[in-house]
C-alpha cells in the first residue's frame, strides 16, 4: 500500500538550468518588479455626503479645512516611459508563461510519479501473493512429510506396544497368583485366629452367659429394698444395665463368629478372589474380644462388690430405723375402663358430617 504524501512534504523534482539561463531570469524578474512598483500609484477615494467613514486605510476622507500649504520644494514624479512600459509587460508574460511551461512540467512529473508508483505497487502485490503461494505449497509439503512421519511413528508405537503387552502378560498373570496365594495365606491364619477366639468367647458364655442375661433384665426395683434410693439407682446403672451390655456384645460376637470363619474356609476351598478396597471382618475377629469382655468382667464384679458394701454398711448403720414399704397405687381399674372406652369408640365411629346440613351456605 503507498504512503500519502502531504502538500507540504511533497518535493517536485528540480528542472536543470545552466547557470546563464539563472541569471537571466533573475535579471527579467528584477526589472518586472521595478517596472511594477513605478507604475502603481496611491488612489485616494472621496467618499458621498452622508456616506459612513470606511474602514480601509487606503481610502482616506475629505476634510473640511484645506490642507495646509507646505513650503518644500515638491519632488518631481517618476515619467513612465509607454516603451518600457510595454516591454515590462512583455517580461511579465514571458515569465508567466514560464511558469506556466514550469506548473505543467510539474504536473506531468507528478502523474509519472503516480504512475511508476502505481506499477510499483502492482509488482510488489504480485511479488507478494506468489511468495504467498509458494510459502503455502511449501508448508502444505512439510505438513504431508510430518504427517506421514508421525503415521509411520504411531505404527511403530503401537507395535512396540503391543510386543510389551505380550511379554508382560505372563509376568502380570504371575503376579496376580502368586498376590493371591499370599491372600489365601493370610486368610488362613485370620481364620485360625477367629477360631481360637471363638473358642475363648464360647468358654465365656458358658461360665457367664446366663448370669449376665439375668443381670441385665433386672431394675432398681431389685435391689435390695433396704438400701437407700440413690444406691439402688447406682446398682441398675451401674451393674445391671453394663451386665446386660456385656452379655448383648457377647451374643453378637458368638453370633458373627462362626459365619465369618465359614466364608473364610469357603474362599480358601474354591480359591474365590473375595479381596476388595475394605478390609475383611474376619482381621478383627481376635482374641482382643475375649481380653475386653474379661476386663469388663472384672471391672463389673468390683463395682457390684464396691456397692454391696455400701448397702451393707448403711444397714447396719440404720438397723433400728423402721422399714419405710412403698407400695404403688394399682391403675389397673382405670387402664381396663380406658379400653373398654376406646372399643366402644371403635366399634361406632364419630360421624363427620351433621344430618340436615348441606355442604355449602
Amino acid at each position: 500500500m503507498s504512503k500519502k504524501i502531504a502538500d507540504d512534504e511533497y518535493q517536485p523534482k528540480e528542472i536543470p538550468l545552466t547557470p546563464a539561463q539563472k541569471a537571466a531570469a533573475e535579471r527579467e524578474k528584477q526589472a518586472l518588479l521595478a517596472a511594477l512598483r513605478d507604475t502603481k500609484k496611491p488612489t485616494t477615494v472621496r467618499p458621498e455626503a452622508g456616506a459612513p467613514e470606511t474602514l480601509n486605510p487606503r481610502v482616506r476622507p475629505v476634510e473640511d479645512e484645506p490642507a495646509a500649504i507646505s513650503h518644500e520644494p515638491e519632488q518631481p514624479a517618476p515619467t513612465v516611459v509607454p516603451e518600457d512600459s510595454a516591454k515590462a509587460h512583455a517580461a511579465l508574460a514571458a515569465v508567466e508563461a514560464e511558469i506556466a511551461d514550469l506548473e505543467r512540467q510539474l504536473a506531468e512529473a507528478k502523474r509519472r510519479e503516480a504512475e511508476e508508483r502505481q506499477r510499483a505497487k502492482a509488482d510488489a502485490d504480485a511479488k507478494r501473493l506468489e511468495l504467498g503461494r509458494q510459502q503455502e505449497e511449501a508448508d502444505a509439503r512439510v505438513r504431508a512429510a510430518d504427517l506421514q512421519a508421525a503415521r509411520v511413528s504411531m505404527q511403530s508405537h503401537i507395535e512396540a506396544a503391543s510386543t510389551h503387552a505380550a511379554q508382560t502378560s505372563s509376568l502380570e498373570a504371575q503376579r496376580r497368583r502368586q498376590r493371591l496365594a499370599e491372600w489365601f495365606t493370610n486368610l488362613g491364619k485370620m481364620s485360625e485366629e477367629a477360631k481360637l477366639a471363638l473358642a475363648g468367647l464360647r468358654e465365656i458364655d458358658g461360665e457367664w452367659g446366663a448370669i449376665l442375661g439375668k443381670l441385665g433384665a433386672l431394675t432398681w426395683r431389685d435391689a435390695p429394698a433396704t438400701w437407700p434410693a440413690d444406691l439402688r439407682s447406682k446398682m441398675e446403672r451401674r451393674v445391671y444395665i453394663v451386665a446386660g451390655e456385656i452379655g448383648q456384645l457377647l451374643r453378637t460376637l458368638l453370633d458373627q463368629g462362626p459365619k465369618l470363619i465359614a466364608a473364610a474356609e469357603s474362599d480358601i476351598e474354591t480359591g474365590r478372589d473375595s479381596r476388595d478396597k475394605w478390609e475383611p471382618p474376619i482381621k478383627h475377629f481376635t482374641r482382643d474380644h475375649v481380653f475386653h469382655i474379661k476386663r469388663q468382667l472384672d471391672a463389673l464384679a468390683s463395682t457390684q462388690k464396691q456397692l454391696e458394701e455400701q448397702g451393707a454398711q448403711y444397714v447396719q448403720e440404720h438397723a433400728g430405723e423402721p422399714e419405710v414399704v412403698i407400695t404403688l397405687r394399682d391403675h389397673s381399674h382405670g387402664l381396663a375402663a380406658k379400653e373398654a372406652l376406646l372399643a366402644r369408640m371403635n366399634e361406632k365411629p364419630r360421624p363427620t358430617h351433621a344430618d340436615g346440613v348441606s355442604d355449602g351456605l
